[in-house]
């Protein structure tokens, strides 16, 4: 997640467990979470490698991301309440400052969490951080490469579509924040060549 390991780099499991300093056991429970959480892909004999970023996958996963995050951010700002709002707020404020990185990006993970969590249905929220999870390189990236500053705009705008209970607003504004995360991290592929 932090770059020091590049995109389809092959991880050999004597090598992390030297590297780390755990045994094999805690090792290979700890790839296989990575694999369910797609950080890591690959089976069996053949090993596994870092994820490698792709313009197919991206688009999959926030053409979905967008389906049910919407719902749930429409939901969640007819239904948010000012204890609702004050903690959003909240951590609006400790997102505006933390540093780029591993904080900010688990940060913003909780803010939206927390937001689509106001819609009350568990659901809903399970699938919703399952996909969060799969598309957070993609926010590495996102973050990484300098565009993050944008992404609490969009925050700001969720949070005053709650506090006016406008679920069209809500909506509206999360289906840019994704695309905006869309639009900068195909740029980056592309400049990069890894698309």
């Amino acid at each position: 997640m932090s770059g020091r390991l590049g995109a389809g780099e092959p991880l050999r499991e004597e090598q992390l467990s030297a590297t780390l300093g755990v045994s094999r056991t805690p090792l290979r429970e700890a790839v296989a979470r990575l694999r369910a959480e797609g950080i890591v892909v690959g089976e069996g004999k053949r090993g596994v490698s870092v994820f490698k970023p792709s313009v197919d996958d991206l688009r999959e996963i926030y053409a979905i991301r967008m389906a049910l995050e919407a719902l749930a951010a429409r939901r969640a700002a007819e239904l948010a309440g000012p204890d609702d709002i004050a903690r959003l707020e909240s951590i609006y404020e400790a997102l505006e400052h933390t540093e780029r990185g591993h904080r900010w990006v688990r940060r913003n993970r909780d803010f939206h969490l927390t937001y689509y969590a106001i819609a009350g249905w568990d659901r809903l929220l399970k699938y919703i951080r399952d996909l969060r999870i799969q598309s957070e390189p993609y926010v590495w990236m996102l973050v990484a490469y300098g565009h993050s500053a944008q992404a609490q705009a969009g925050h700001r705008e969720l949070i005053e579509a709650a506090r006016r209970s406008d679920g069209d607003a809500a909506d509206d504004a999360l289906r840019r924040h994704l695309n905006h995360t869309v639009e900068k991290v195909l740029s980056e592929l592309d400049e990069r060549n890894l698309s």
